[in-house]
């Protein structure tokens, strides 16, 4: 917060130097960020060079001292190695659950699903936090319910889903026709519901659940 009320103190301060255009789109993304956090990316793009252009200018005489250049340099180097240090050296969905007791991904589940779910509609029902990467793993055969795009969806949606009652969001997963579900093993907000459609389990890990249709 202090670094964009800075930059809007030295836009301010120094209007003459900044375009009409680049100063609605400085707003414009500021107010976009404080609506969702997601938007940071899209107001650091707009606002660093806009800040580049209206804060004073700093002299490179501290810059040509060779200590300085060299304590630089050092940091640049440690930084490069452990950005090398940390690069995965495995699969993607193995290095994604490298931290289970953190955030695990239903990498097997989803490959059950590849495996042995013919698609007809090709929709899948998924909860929130698996959105993501669901469309990633399985979004050339499978549209997923939901993902954290929350903008994307109605607030209806939302109501019905996640913050309405179990029958609201059974309603919501009876119209959607989908072809199988992955559900968490534990929490699942739609696993009851689906059960009280009928949906069979017919897979089942430490991570994740499998359920498709009843006949």
């Amino acid at each position: 917060m202090v670094l964009v009320l800075a930059v809007f103190v030295f836009a301010v301060k120094r209007r003459e130097q900044i375009r009409v255009g680049e100063g609605l789109w400085l707003i414009a993304s500021a107010l976009l960020m404080l609506r969702l956090g997601r938007f940071a990316p899209v107001f650091a793009m707009i606002a660093a060079p806009i800040a580049a252009k209206a804060t004073p200018l700093l002299g490179d005489r501290p810059l040509r001292r060779p200590a300085l250049a060299g304590v630089l340099a050092f940091c640049l180097f440690i930084g490069l190695v452990r950005i090398a240090i940390s690069f995965p050296r495995v699969g993607m969905d193995q290095w994604m659950n490298r931290r289970p007791e953190v955030l695990a991904f239903p990498s097997a589940a989803a490959d059950y699903v590849d495996r042995n779910i013919t698609p007809r509609s090709g929709r899948l029902i998924n909860e929130f936090n698996w959105g993501g990467y669901l469309a990633w793993r399985l979004g050339d055969r499978y549209k997923v319910f939901l993902d954290g795009r929350t903008q994307c969806y109605t607030p209806s949606f939302w109501a019905a889903t996640y913050l309405g009652s179990k029958e609201n969001a059974t309603a919501v997963i009876a119209r959607a026709n989908a072809d199988v579900a992955i559900v968490p093993i534990r929490g699942s907000r739609f696993r009851e519901c689906l059960i009280d459609l009928g949906w069979k389990s017919v897979y089942k890990d430490d991570v994740a659940e499998v359920l498709t249709p009843g006949d």
